[in-house]
């Protein structure tokens, strides 16, 4: 039997990864049950996601939240600057930035902890069949019961994670809507090719830029916000690295299909490398006025 950790064709590495997608995120159930050797690999590569995402998750949470605290340090300072009604409105901003900046960074770190939770989890240890009949004895689906049956006569066990998902279905739990491959590379990339805050920001960028030139406002105001916002764009710009380099899903190796959507990953860096940029030269620029 063909080793399904070692793809021999240049379609199976992203097959098994759309796969293992398809069942351990958006709850499909296989039919005929996927045997031993494909189930334990598609459990490899579910662990290794859910690992890479619980990293992924924590820098970018530890880097906002960083840039969080840079914003609050230079707040004050900049409120005591500020003259004028312009202002106060961009002290407000700026206060509104870190704390939906600051709720956001909790959330991606609660993400991390519950992602290594699940990768803690995931193994391929056995579940007996007493236990199995136990878990589902009430269980009418017909998806679920014809899994059960697949595996049965396969003469093999069901693993832990793969259990979970039968029993997230048989409590009634749907399969995603969408399980196309265009949905799973939007899932593996994780945005669209700019995010509305991306947007937003070079619109911001752009507003401080007329609000220097017009002597509007005070310089040191604008800065708070931007930093936050930089910061933010960083933290999306090394989740994406994190997943080019670690390579959760194994598509390094793959065909035309992982190939493209690994090109497509790192044409998603140009937008937060664009906004580092922008901000940075903005605070270059207001660091020269201020010394001046």
């Amino acid at each position: 039997m063909t080793d399904p950790e070692r793809p021999t064709t240049d379609d199976d590495a992203f097959a098994l990864a759309r796969d293992t997608w398809r069942q351990f995120h958006a709850l499909c159930i296989d039919r005929p049950a996927p045997t031993q050797p494909v189930i334990d690999a598609r459990l490899k590569l579910y662990q290794r996601a859910r690992e890479v995402a619980a990293m992924r998750h924590f820098a970018g949470a530890s880097l906002l939240l960083a840039g969080v605290a840079k914003a609050l340090t230079d707040i004050g300072p900049a409120f005591q600057e500020a003259g004028s009604t312009t202002d106060a409105l961009l002290f407000a901003i700026a206060c509104l930035v870190v704390v939906i900046a600051g709720v956001h960074a909790l959330t991606q770190m609660r993400d991390a902890i519950d992602a290594r939770a699940i990768a803690r989890r995931i193994d391929v240890e056995p579940i007996p069949w007493s236990r199995v009949d136990s878990l589902f004895a009430d269980t009418l689906d017909a998806d679920v019961r014809g899994y059960l049956d697949d595996v049965r006569n396969q003469g093999r066990t069901l693993r832990r994670a793969e259990t979970a998902v039968l029993f997230e279905r048989a409590r009634g739990g749907s399969a995603a809507n969408d399980t196309s491959e265009a949905a799973f590379r939007r899932f593996v990339r994780g945005r669209p090719a700019v995010r509305r805050r991306e947007f937003l920001t070079g619109a911001a960028c752009i507003f401080a830029v007329l609000l220097v030139n017009q002597s509007v406002a005070e310089p040191i105001m604008l800065l708070p916000p931007l930093f936050v916002l930089a910061a933010w764009s960083l933290a999306d710009l090394l989740g994406t690295l994190i997943e080019l380099r670690t390579d959760p899903w194994e598509l390094r190796e793959g065909g035309a299909g992982a190939q493209a959507l690994r090109a497509t990953m790192q044409l998603d860096l140009s937008p937060p490398v664009a906004i580092l940029l922008a901000v940075i030269a903005i605070h270059v620029a207001v660091s020269a006025l201020l010394a001046g």
